[in-house]
């Protein structure tokens, strides 16, 4: 999943509208559409303010957006590890 898949992911679970995070993050409407369906790259900053709009670790985002399958195999067991703390944190978004 990338990044911008994650995001839509999080802000549906999160039961929010586009505009809101966009509003929150300080860009457009459509450029976090296009963000959401992978048309657009943002920079690190953006990704950092959607990140904090949607209350979670911008790591969250990137840990969620990877696939296993694309972590080196001595490095798997630290990214399941990882993947899980990352789940952990986003469950508790919804206590």
């Amino acid at each position: 999943m990338s990044v911008g898949k994650t995001i839509k992911m999080l802000r549906q679970l999160k039961g929010v509208d586009q505009s809101t995070i966009a509003s929150d993050a300080g860009i457009s409407t459509s450029y976090l559409s296009q963000i959401e369906n992978d048309l657009k790259n943002p920079t690190l900053d953006i990704v950092q303010k959607i990140a904090d709009t949607l209350e979670v670790d911008m790591v969250v985002l990137f840990v969620l957006s990877k696939k296993l399958d694309d972590v080196p195999e001595p490095k798997r067991e630290l990214f399941k590890k990882l993947r899980e703390m990352a789940q952990s944190e986003l469950f508790t978004l919804f206590d």
